[in-house]
């Protein structure tokens, strides 16, 4: 039963978030999230956010490199 109220308090949460941010493009939304990280030292942090921040810049770095090739 904990786990069912914890699943629909978190989704209640987010919806807000997703409603804000919706219209935005990934790559966008990607930034964004990036500048958190970085504001809040994330790629310092445990082990799983160095992964996840770096996973995070591979991505973005390739979605340029997508949107380079597309326009040469």
């Amino acid at each position: 039963m904990k786990e069912v109220v914890t699943a629909s308090v978190q989704h209640a949460m987010r919806a807000p978030l997703r409603a804000r941010f919706k219209d935005l493009p990934t790559s966008d939304m990607k930034e964004i999230l990036l500048q958190r990280m970085l504001e809040e030292n994330y790629d310092k942090g445990h082990e799983d956010h160095k992964m996840a921040y770096e996973a995070l810049q591979k991505s973005i770095i390739r979605d340029e490199s997508e949107k380079f090739e597309a326009t040469s």
